[in-house]
């Protein structure tokens, strides 16, 4: 069986990741639309902290069904100040292109 067909516990749904960064953490994902410099309307996503401690953090504009693989996940919970731990992930981010195991 190949990882895909296997599953990992970082390799999830981008709408299930977000579900459970707001559930589990105290995150709220804010949706916006802004105006770019050439007049075009962009949306922005984040999270913000319920609390107001952590410092937003700007997401991705992923499909919800977009299924995230580790080094994205491990990002936006490094960004988060979640431990990417929770997620099946190394605590450390790779150090070098070397480190990242991508087969």
């Amino acid at each position: 069986m190949d990882e895909e067909e296997a599953g990992h516990p970082w390799s999830l749904l981008y709408a299930d990741f977000l579900k459970r960064v707001c559930s589990e953490y105290g995150f709220k994902v804010i949706e916006t639309e802004i105006t770019d410099p050439w007049g075009r309307k962009v949306r922005v996503n984040y999270l913000k902290s319920i609390d107001g401690q952590t410092p937003s953090v700007h997401l991705p504009n992923l499909e919800p069904d977009t299924r995230l693989d580790a080094a994205t996940t491990g990002s936006l919970c490094r960004r988060a100040g979640i431990p990417p731990e929770d997620f099946g992930l190394d605590p450390e981010e790779p150090s070098s292109e070397a480190d990242w195991d991508l087969d």
